[in-house]
């Protein structure tokens, strides 16, 4: 791993926080966007129930609806359907350890 030197860490802090500020107000401004798309997309899904259709253009975009089948998964299922022998097999033979990188707000 490269060496960081002081100067590198001042400027990286520096750009930091100027940048935060910036960001928090632009991940704001995308929130309320999305709360108003996703508004509308419900509106779009039950329109598109109420009148069985199966695709609706809107602007450049085609929602579409269409049915699928899915096995959900979780360990509180597998626990429930194999013995337990098995997945205690399966987590010590798949688990991972890995260092993480958190930001802690003050």
């Amino acid at each position: 791993m490269a060496q960081i030197s002081d100067t590198a860490l001042r400027e990286a802090i520096r750009l930091y926080v100027e940048a935060v500020p910036q960001l928090v107000e632009l991940r704001e401004k995308a929130a309320e966007k999305s709360k108003i798309v996703s508004a509308q997309k419900k509106i779009f899904k039950t329109y598109m129930k109420q009148q069985k259709l199966s695709s609706l253009e809107v602007g450049t975009t085609t929602f579409a609806m269409e049915e699928e089948e899915k096995v959900p998964v979780s360990m509180e299922k597998v626990e429930k359907f194999f013995p337990t022998e098995l997945v205690s097999q399966y987590k010590n033979e798949n688990k991972k350890r890995k260092m993480t990188f958190k930001e802690v707000k003050d």
